[in-house]
């Protein structure tokens, strides 16, 4: 993305993605070149060579409606995405989505952006899940922002970063929160695919659905069976884990603080694996992409996060 200027108005809207988990990966895996080469491949795949693909291979299905490819690649190319260790950052500066065009006028491109947004939100994320198994947890803010690229220096100042950042520590669980302000503005431009990219969780708070770019490509089923396999290992693993600190546990009565650290950290994790879990299952339900062979089985992390 090029320098964005000071201007009046720099409101942008911020997605702010933490990779739960990363620095276990990076603890266990930091002197596996291969896999740091590979794990560099694919994230620079769907953060960067993925949207460059989707700008040249046409508007579908990223557009909100049917657009020339060259109004279409200006459109793509607004949203930012930034690696940066275990946080992805995405952002669009709405004071930019206002480019001239013959097609369109400037109310449907502010509203085909954020819809590209969105997208390239829950394409990167579906993404993530699928080929890793790596859980995300985030907030998606907006307020005033400013950002520059140079050479290999990224700076940036923003409002709508730090909500998003908030945002991202109340989350929790694995999901991503919308924030107020965000949604109330959506709903002042009449954004009319609300009910396609959110959805409100159990405790009553609206989330990013990591599945909504699911609902646009021809093929969910092979994505969602990644899925449930990335998925599937992950909790049959930590299960096993438990067994084994439980079994430490029943020969030593006096814990050491290391042993009550695994306990406790692996109880946390099959506790956001269970979030996961019941939101995939909610999403693959006949309700849902009416693909419920995929469901996952919660039956045992149930039982392990009953006791």
């Amino acid at each position: 993305m090029a320098e964005m200027m000071m201007t009046k108005d720099r409101t942008a809207i911020v997605g702010f993605l933490d990779i739960l988990g990363y620095g276990s990966i990076v603890n266990k895996m930091i002197e596996n070149i291969g896999f740091i080469e590979r794990f560099d491949d694919f994230m620079f795949r769907i953060t960067i060579d993925s949207p460059a693909k989707i700008k040249n291979t046409g508007p579908s299905p990223i557009a909100n409606e049917p657009v020339a490819l060259e109004y279409f690649k200006k459109v793509v190319d607004l949203v930012g995405v930034r690696f940066v260790f275990d946080n992805i950052i995405f952002s669009l500066p709405l004071s930019d989505t206002a480019f001239q065009s013959n097609e369109v006028d400037d109310k449907a491109t502010t509203l085909n952006c954020i819809y590209a947004f969105f997208a390239l939100m829950a394409m990167f994320s579906t993404s993530l899940i699928a080929e890793t198994g790596t859980l995300l947890r985030g907030g998606i803010s907006i307020g005033s922002h400013y950002e520059s690229e140079r050479d290999k220096y990224l700076f940036i100042f923003s409002e709508a970063h730090n909500k998003a950042v908030k945002l991202e520590r109340e989350a929790g669980q694995p999901r991503i929160l919308l924030d107020d302000k965000l949604r109330q503005y959506l709903e002042k431009i009449a954004y009319p695919n609300m009910e396609k990219h959110f959805y409100i969780d159990q405790e009553e708070r609206h989330c990013f659905d990591f599945y909504s770019y699911l609902n646009i490509i021809d093929d969910p089923r092979s994505v969602l069976s990644d899925i449930n396999e990335a998925i599937s290992l992950d909790m049959s693993n930590n299960a096993e884990e438990n067994k084994k600190l439980n079994e430490k546990v029943s020969k030593d009565e006096l814990r050491s603080a290391d042993l009550t650290e695994a306990i406790n950290e692996n109880r946390e994790r099959l506790t956001k694996l269970l979030y996961f879990a019941r939101y995939h299952n909610k999403k693959v339900s006949k309700d849902g992409l009416n693909l419920a062979d995929l469901a996952l089985n919660i039956d045992e992390i149930e039982k392990i996060i009953e006791q």
